[in-house]
């Protein structure tokens, strides 16, 4: 159940996240036209679609951790930074280099670190911690 979760919070965030990108991408070149940088709409979008993702994760993905919150927060922006790292790598090189959209290259970045992200917040951010039962 924690992987269909997984994926509809993802979904969520991933949502928010081009909602905000292509709001800026949108909005910010015509009040500063200077400012045309994707990369930097990326980041943004990211920041606000991050509390999306932990408190969804948290509470429906991994909802029986034993975690404490600022545990599973800490762990989970080591997560999400790396997955932003990726998601930033894989979006800059297919704009800058291949010459994609930005609308196709947002979600392959997405879904590269999407599978990423998923490793990391099921077996180590959102781990559960060993039982201290001794028999």
């Amino acid at each position: 159940m924690s992987g269909i979760w997984f994926f509809g919070v993802a979904a969520a965030a991933g949502l928010t996240h081009l909602i905000v990108y292509f709001s800026l991408e949108w909005i910010l070149p015509k009040l500063f036209p200077a400012s045309n940088i994707p990369e930097f709409y990326n980041f943004l979008a990211f920041c606000v679609a991050f509390s999306v993702s932990f408190w969804g994760h948290r509470n429906l993905s991994f909802k029986d951790t034993t975690t404490s919150v600022g545990e599973s927060l800490g762990r989970f922006v080591g997560v999400s930074l790396a997955g932003f790292i990726c998601n930033e790598i894989v979006f800059s090189l297919l704009i800058r280099f291949f010459n994609w959209p930005s609308w196709l290259a947002l979600p392959a970045g997405f879904a590269v670190a999407g599978a990423q992200t998923y490793l990391l917040s099921r077996y180590w951010a959102f781990h559960n911690k060993p039982s201290s039962k001794v028999l």
